[in-house]
């Protein structure tokens, strides 16, 4: 008669086991790790107060949607060859329409020169449109190309918004070159560093740097 040796229980638990602690101890240590870099990333990219003047960053001549005289005014820092800003520009107009009335938006130039070779020459073509009514168009237009802004396509772009091509040169070479040059050196006088960069300027005279437009939603009510 074949006698069949009695199975080690405890020790095949062990074996068997064994392996599930290790993978659960993994999956809890993977957990922990990624909650604290999202804390960290969290605490870093919270809204931090900003000393800096409404008037300053708003000023009378800068195209602005919305009411100027709104008690929230929003102002994006960007550059036209970054993908986030042009994620940004496609969730803008449903932010404005949803607080309509309460918050106002203007737009500064903060072209990345360094990684984008064609950021300034956009900005620039965008502030010369303004010199002819047509800042936000030319805006919403530059974005559309989606970051590919050689000359004959801001020239195509411009020459569809029916502008005065001479004066579009000339405003180029001159004021809207200028007005670049001003917002770029505004970004670096409040030692910013990326885009899209959004400054958000509250009742009682109160200024928050943001990351993103989802932070709107903390203060505008």
């Amino acid at each position: 008669m074949l006698i069949r040796p009695t199975p080690n229980w405890s020790r095949i638990k062990c074996i068997a086991i064994g392996p599930m602690i290790g993978v659960v101890c993994g999956l809890i240590c993977a957990g922990a790790i990624a909650f604290h870099r999202k804390s960290v990333w969290s605490a870093r990219h919270q809204p931090v107060p900003i000393n800096v003047a409404r008037a300053v960053l708003r000023g009378n001549s800068r195209a602005t949607i919305g009411d100027s005289n709104s008690p929230f005014a929003l102002v994006e820092f960007g550059d036209y060859q970054c993908t986030p800003c042009i994620a940004t520009a496609k969730t803008l107009p449903a932010v404005l329409q949803k607080y309509s009335g309460r918050l106002s938006f203007t737009f500064r130039n903060f072209p990345i020169i360094a990684a984008h070779r064609d950021a300034r020459k956009m900005a620039v073509a965008a502030e010369a449109a303004g010199r002819q009514n047509k800042f936000w168009e030319m805006n919403r237009g530059l974005y559309g190309l989606k970051g590919r802004g050689d000359d004959r396509r801001i020239a195509d772009l411009a020459e569809s918004l029916h502008l005065d091509m001479v004066r579009f040169a000339a405003d180029s070479r001159g004021a809207a070159n200028q007005i670049v040059s001003a917002d770029q050196s505004t970004a670096d006088e409040l030692k910013l560093s990326s885009t899209p960069t959004f400054i958000l300027f509250c009742p009682g005279g109160k200024a928050y740097l943001l990351r993103g437009l989802d932070q709107v939603a903390s203060f505008v009510k």
